[in-house]
């Protein structure tokens, strides 16, 4: 018989970090009493669901902290053709908010999820929308996880499981109403809240990985994190293919039907201004907001300067956007192809280590190669066997 460990919410008690989880912790340093490093046992939450925390879901050295996931509703947004600029919000517990809103069944549902520290709020979301209602008619449906996604790092990794399961519910419903093809856009950790969710609704025609998370996720297996078995077709674009202690956000691993690493993955051309080299300086910045300081700063040599810096929720989130503008060129790239199905032409490339260190041309022949992004699922290349592809920008 399985044992459970209920988890309640805490604060975290003072302590020394270990040498080895130095630079790790400063991301995901956790409340003691919210973590569980209980092999074979199950985080319960007050609603009654359980969460494995066993291989490979915890325990392991890719998700070494198991942790009870935030307890909080996911807010679905509906734009639509009739319907472009202002949310219709949708209530999974009240059919009548479908019915009574824009919702077509006869169109196609497009549905787009934000990564860590972000909401249904971001600019992107509705301009993506919007770019999907003009290159054709269709439902944009944005999941907002934002309250759940505004925590410590591993909580919010262990929270796309609940997230997923919410929007599988979603999914669930549309179909009943006539609904029959889904496309998920997931950005970050969003990407592996798609998964989640197909993995529950067996009915998901595709899944768009912008950047998918790297860290808890790197190495696991296809049941954690965003896999090509998860939809009929699954493209990813990885533009922050780089460690964590290089300030790589993004999964390395090709992990779709096309993976495709514009400029080898790393170092988008767009982002050259706002590159950081200290990698060190940044994290100290950062560290004080996404762990508790006994843990981060106190361990780490930072410089005096960056234990006074001072953020509102706006100033993080343009920080967090410069810094890491490798991880969000992905949105700009995918966003861009929607209505440009000629931009992005890539190249073959026979593996991701050869992606990653530039061995492949991104330059010749192009007939029969997918475009990078919305259009790459029109090309002549697509199998049911995985392929790496390369280009410029």
């Amino acid at each position: 018989m399985r044992k459970s460990y209920r988890l309640t919410p805490g604060t975290c008690s003072t302590g020394t970090c270990s040498q080895r989880w130095q630079l790790a912790l400063t991301l995901l340093c956790l409340p003691l009493d919210i973590v569980g490093l209980l092999h074979g046992q199950s985080l319960c939450m007050a609603d009654g669901m359980c969460y494995p925390t066993n291989p490979p879901y915890g325990a392991t050295p890719e998700r070494p902290i198991a942790v009870l996931p935030m307890m909080a509703p996911v807010r679905f947004l509906l734009l639509s053709k009739s319907n472009k600029t202002k949310y219709q919000e949708i209530s999974l517990t009240d059919p009548s908010t479908i019915s009574k809103s824009d919702f077509n069944p006869k169109a196609d549902t497009r549905v787009i999820i934000h990564g860590y520290t972000e909401s249904g709020q971001e600019q992107w979301m509705l301009e993506m929308c919007q770019a999907f209602m003009q290159a054709g008619h269709c439902n944009c449906f944005v999941t907002d996880w934002g309250s759940a996604s505004m925590t410590i790092y591993a909580q919010a990794a262990n929270t796309i499981f609940s997230a997923g399961n919410q929007l599988s519910t979603l999914l669930r419903i549309l179909q009943s109403m006539g609904s029959s093809h889904f496309h998920l856009v997931g950005h970050s950790l969003g990407s592996h809240i798609a998964a989640q969710a197909a993995r529950i609704f067996h009915y998901v025609d595709r899944i768009t990985g912008l950047d998918p998370a790297g860290i808890y996720f790197e190495n696991t297996p296809y049941s954690v994190r965003l896999d090509k078995r998860h939809a009929k077709f699954v493209d990813v674009i990885h533009c922050n293919a780089v460690p964590f202690s290089q300030l790589g956000l993004g999964i390395i691993q090709p992990i779709g039907h096309f993976d495709f690493y514009p400029n080898k993955g790393k170092h988008m051309p767009e982002c050259d201004s706002n590159r950081s080299t200290n990698h060190l300086e940044v994290l100290c910045t950062l560290s004080p907001l996404l762990g508790p300081i006994n843990c981060s700063q106190d361990q780490l040599p930072c410089p005096e300067h960056t234990k006074d810096v001072k953020f509102t929720l706006e100033s993080l989130t343009e920080y967090k956007k410069k810094i890491f503008c490798d991880h969000y060129q992905a949105i700009r790239y995918f966003t861009e192809s929607i209505t440009d199905m000629k931009k992005f032409q890539s190249f073959p490339c026979e593996s991701v280590e050869k992606a990653l260190a530039g061995e492949c041309a991104t330059d010749g022949p192009s007939e029969g190669f997918p475009t990078m992004g919305y259009h790459s699922i029109k090309s002549k290349s697509v199998t049911t066997s995985s392929q790496v592809f390369v280009l410029k920008t």
